[in-house]
């Protein structure tokens, strides 16, 4: 169950990047965040860029889960 969220949320992710609709410093962060970077990083600036997302645009952040979920994992 653990892992079907984390995959749910790193698809997320991916969504994030690539949506024109998302302002380009925040699709930017999102992209640092999904590099692996040794450290917790790269974890924390997605987390922060996806908890931002949703404070500044919380219907497409919606819209965008409820894509990955429908996306094969």
């Amino acid at each position: 169950m653990r892992g079907v969220h984390l995959k749910r949320l790193l698809e997320l992710a991916k969504l994030l990047a690539r949506d024109p609709r998302i302002p380009r410093p925040v699709r930017a962060l999102i992209v640092i965040g999904l590099l692996t970077v040794p450290g917790p990083f790269d974890e924390v600036v997605l987390v922060g860029s996806l908890v931002l997302l949703l404070v500044i645009r919380p219907g497409l952040f919606r819209a965008l889960w409820r894509e990955s979920a429908r996306r094969p994992c």
